[in-house]
Parts: structure tokens; sequence; C-alpha cells
């Protein structure tokens, strides 16, 4: 298994400039919109498939159960508790619309010649994003309309039962690429009415019918592709896959869009990254993968999923201000040439709403690491991250002796800081 790498940047001053992409992952953690510059400074038609799945106009506020400390993260309903992450409210449907149309011109950009880009979203704005990308990107490069069909529980009297989303898929230009037998069902060896199985010189088995004195061959082992109707259950509750994010995808979504719409060694991105199931999807594919989001929660739940990855090597850029509200008691000893850094104690500002409460503060964060702080970069030598598999967060990091040390630590609130020791 390949070492996980992290690299943690953060941005301190506004101009500074990003770096080169990472060889494997990207995650910047902003304001898409504010974004869109640099993200074209960096990735300027260099991704092949562009995945948006933006706020659904529902005049909802979102959240995400977020799980505190070791109790927590050992599925203790007590110790999980909702956090906000952001609101989908809107002054208006025009002020909506102009902020998808922002989107998908960066979006555009950011597209190589037979990129991709499919917008997920559901009846609410359907039609406005249709004509919204027929005028973006070309009534003449639209490719498919998926609908993704789910069963829930819930019904209305007055309107049929509203089970699906909408997938538009559109090239940048005619050029686009996309392979829908990459994805599908084997034949398999059903009886076909009317047609008679044979097996041919290769050895390989077929039903055969003819037609106008042709013979069309249909072999037992070909991909049937799948059509623009797409039978996918939505996750429930107690799903395995569930983060406890509001607006999480099936990962099976994101995987039949990632193989079709891309190959190995490619670049998918998602301007709108929640949970981080495209970039989880990218990196099991072998592909590289690009993530944006405004929320810090959606950083660490997309960093703790990523990690879960056998080949995690992940850059992350952090633009929003680090929190002050925070502090965290550290000691320090060397020992054969590192430098053991113990975590003592934590304590924040308690938020508005109500939160589990631990007597040790240090069961609040989630995630930590140690390493050195250069030129506005924050290289980790050393990390631990709760998870359901080891809720209990390491103590102790070590890093090797040197100059610019520093810890970085994000709590289950969304709080995170830097340190240099």
């Amino acid at each position: 298994m390949q070492k996980k790498q992290l690299c943690e940047r953060i941005l301190i001053k506004e101009q500074s400039l990003f770096p080169a992409a990472a060889p494997f992952g990207t995650f910047y953690c902003g304001d898409t919109i504010s974004l869109i510059p640099q993200l074209l400074k960096n990735h300027s038609e260099s991704v092949q498939l562009l995945y948006i799945d933006p706020p659904f106009f529902t005049g909802h506020d979102f959240k995400v159960a977020s799980h505190f400390g070791s109790k927590g993260f050992k599925g203790d309903r007590d110790f999980i508790a909702d956090v906000p992450l952001y609101s989908d409210k809107w002054n208006s449907i025009e002020e909506y619309i102009n902020f998808i149309r922002i989107a998908l011109e960066g979006a555009k950009e950011l597209l190589s010649p037979t990129g991709v880009i499919c917008v997920h979203i559901d009846w609410r704005t359907s039609a406005h994003i249709r004509l919204l990308l027929d005028s973006v990107f070309g009534q003449e490069n639209f490719i498919n309309e998926l609908i993704w069909h789910y069963r829930s529980g819930g019904g209305n009297k007055k309107a049929f039962a509203r089970k699906h989303d909408t997938l538009f898929l559109y090239g940048k230009t005619k050029d686009y690429r996309i392979n829908p037998l990459a994805i599908g069902e084997i034949r398999g060896q059903a009886q076909r009415n009317h047609m008679k199985k044979q097996i041919d010189e290769d050895g390989r088995v077929f039903f055969s019918i003819m037609s106008a004195g042709k013979e069309y061959r249909y072999y037992e082992d070909e991909i049937i592709p799948f059509d623009d109707v797409w039978e996918l259950p939505h996750l429930q509750q107690k799903h395995p896959e569930r983060t406890g994010y509001d607006t999480q995808k099936p990962l099976e979504l994101l995987d039949r869009l990632v193989l079709t719409c891309s190959q190995e060694g490619e670049l998918v991105a998602d301007l709108f990254s929640g949970s981080g199931t495209t970039l989880v999807s990218a990196c099991k594919n072998n592909r590289n993968y690009l993530g944006c989001d405004s929320a810090i929660l959606s950083l660490q739940t997309a960093r703790a999923r990523l990690l879960e990855q056998p080949n995690t090597d992940l850059t992350i850029y952090h633009t929003r201000p680090v929190n002050d509200n925070t502090n965290i008691s550290l000691n320090t000893a060397s020992r054969n040439g590192q430098i053991h850094i113990m975590l003592n104690g934590y304590s924040f500002l308690q938020p508005t709403y109500p939160i589990p409460h631990y007597e040790d503060g240090r069961e609040y964060i989630t995630y930590w690491a140690a390493g050195s702080l250069e030129n506005d970069c924050f290289t980790v030598e050393d990390f631990a991250q709760r998870s359901a598999a080891h809720p209990i967060l390491k103590d102790t990091l070590k890093v090797a002796n040197g100059e610019n040390i520093a810890v970085y630590f994000a709590d289950a609130l969304g709080n995170h800081r830097i340190i240099k020791l």
C-alpha cells in the first residue's frame, strides 16, 4: 500500500500564488465563485469530467450529522449532533440562476476540449438549468439528460411522488469523449425469444437471429450499456456509505459518471464537493481529482474518506480564515532526532446550538497533523484522524527535528487553526 501523503497549503496573503496542482489530488477550501480565477490559473482546459451538484434552490438550510469524540465515532447517538453547513436560500430565482451561470462559465474554461460536464439538479430548476446550459455550452453540445430514479418513503396526495433527479451531460466541444460501454451489464446466459444459441470459432457463446437475410449476433459476454434512466437506491440513513452529510450522493452513481466520462490518469473535478463522493470515486478509479467547497466540514469529510483509499496524495488549499476562538495545549520533547508533540488540552468558543458535552476538550478534535510551515505551506509529516475504525485519536505525533515546526488541527464543529511552534 502506498504511503498516504498530505500537504496543507495555508494561504495567509490574498495575493499568494497557488503552486502547481498536486500529482494526484487537490482540494480548495473556499467559496467556489470567488475561487474560479485561481482555479483557472492552475487548471484551465485540464479537466476531463466536471461534475456539479450545486444548491437546488430548496429554500432550506443544510447540515451534517457530526460525530463528536470517541463515543460519537463508536456510534453513540447521544454524541452525534447536527452542525450547520450552508444555506440554500435566495432572494429570487434570478439571483440563483446568475450564481449557477457564473459557475458554469468557469466550468467551461476548466474543461479540456474533449471534456464533459455533468450538472446534477432536481425538479425545482431543471428547466432553467437546461436552458442555461444551452446558452453557455451550446445546444449542439448536449449529450444526455440522465434520470436517476430512486425509491424512498413519502408521497403526495396532490401529485405523483417525485422520485428522481436529473443529470445533464454536455460536451465542451463537438469533440467530447464519452464511453457508455465502460459500464453496463453482462448480457449473460438468459434465453432470448426466437434466438438460436451457438458457439463461434473462438469458443464464444452467442445468440443469433436472421432478419432480411442478415445474421445478427448477440454474445453472452458482451456489455449491454445502460440507457438514460438509472435505477439506483437512495442512501438510507443506516447505509454504510453514509457520512451524515445532508446532500451526499451514492458512490455507484459517481462511479458510472467517472468511468464513462474519463480515463485513468485524467482529471475529474467537483466544484461543490460536499461529502467528497466524486473525489473518492476518482481516487479509487485511478483518476486525478480536484475538489472545491466553502464548508470546512466538507473538507474534513472528504479528507477522512480519501484517507481510507489505498492511494492518497492530497494537496489542500485553505482560503477561508482560520478560527481564533480556539486554544490548544501542547507539550514537546526531543527523542532520537525527532520532536514528539503531545496533545494535552483543547478549548473553543461554544456555539449557539446544542452539542454533546465532554469534560476533556480533546475529544472535540477530529483531525490534527504535525509538520513544517514554510512560505505559507504546511507540509504534513504525521497526522491522526478519527474514524469508526479508530475512534480514539492518537495524542502524540512525531516530526523530524528542525525549524518551522507547526501543528494544524480541526474539530467536529468546523473550527480549524494552524500554530507554529
